[in-house]
């Protein structure tokens, strides 16, 4: 199977399962995002450069604007870069 309709296919059973198995007044509420900041910023291979890993973590909650802008970036390493290497490699 393909790496873009095995991911779509995870992903749909994924949220299948989450509305099957949890009643409705247990299920978290969505979250209302706000639009992704994708202007500003460090250039790229700056930020690779200066990347690290930690391993003690905040109790705090993400602000809003973070967890948007985190999980644009996830969304495009997820589902736009295999597009990409699919393509390239065709």
């Amino acid at each position: 199977m393909k790496p873009i309709a095995y991911s779509f296919m995870l992903s749909v059973a994924a949220l299948f399962l989450l509305f099957v198995t949890v009643p409705a007044a247990e299920r978290p509420k969505p979250i209302i995002l706000m639009k992704p900041q994708t202007d500003g910023g460090r250039p790229l291979m700056q930020v690779l450069k200066d990347r690290s890993s930690a391993r003690s973590f905040s109790s705090e909650n993400l602000p809003p604007q973070v967890l948007s802008n985190l999980l644009w970036a996830a969304s495009i390493a997820l589902f736009v870069t295999p597009l990409l290497t699919h393509q390239l490699t065709n």
